[in-house]
This record gives C-alpha cells, structure tokens and sequence, in this order.
C-alpha cells in the first residue's frame, strides 16, 4: 500500500509517495477534455488553495491511475475540501487506504461521478 507523506523544508513544501518525490501530474493539453493547471508554484496543504488543489489531484491519480473520474473537477476538489484542507499544514502522512475508502464513499455521489 502506498504512503503518502508531506513535509516543509528549505525548498518549501514537498510531497513523497513511497519515499519518490511526487510529481505534478501530466495533464491532457488539448481537446475536449483539457485540463488546467491550478498552481504555479506546486503542492500545498492544510488550506482551501490551488496548491491544495493540484496535491489532490495528484494523489487520486498516483491511487487511481486508470480512473478518470479522478481527474474530473468535481471530484478532486472535493478530496481537497474533505482530505487535503484537513492535513496538518506542518506535515503528513496520508495512507493509500485512507484514499480509498474516502472514494469509495463518493460512489453516491450524483455530483462526483460526472455523469
């Protein structure tokens, strides 16, 4: 299972998944289906911001790599509002299976499945 964990230091806030640094996610650039990059400077947490936005995305997509639900809005600032806003701004650990059960309980939720 995977473990996420957050941490500030001299470069400002970094994020690892396993001990790998985690990285912005790539986006789909054009189409239909572009995506838009919320933050200019990266990850961030413990807040409501796009820094907090690009965090979430990242971790549905690292857990959730074939789902493209996760990559939908509605669903990725949801997980900020309800997940990342709540992690302690001077650090974390996030637990995979924390991830999962959080997405699984939006399985009802009209407003999350982009349908």
């Amino acid at each position: 299972m995977m473990r996420f964990r957050g941490w500030r230091n001299d470069h400002g806030a970094e994020v690892y998944c396993d001990g790998d640094l985690l990285e912005l996610p790539r986006l789909r650039e054009a189409g239909a289906d572009r995506e838009s990059r919320h933050s200019p400077t990266g990850f961030e947490w413990g807040y409501g911001g796009s820094g907090p936005a690009e965090l979430a995305r990242a971790i549905l997509m690292r857990v959730f790599p074939g789902d493209d639900l996760v990559r939908h809005p509605a669903c990725y600032q949801r997980f900020k509002d309800e997940v990342v806003r709540a992690l302690p701004r001077e650090g974390f650990t996030l637990e995979e299976a924390d991830v999962r059960a959080w997405r699984d309980r939006q399985d009802s939720r009209p407003e999350v499945e982009g349908r």
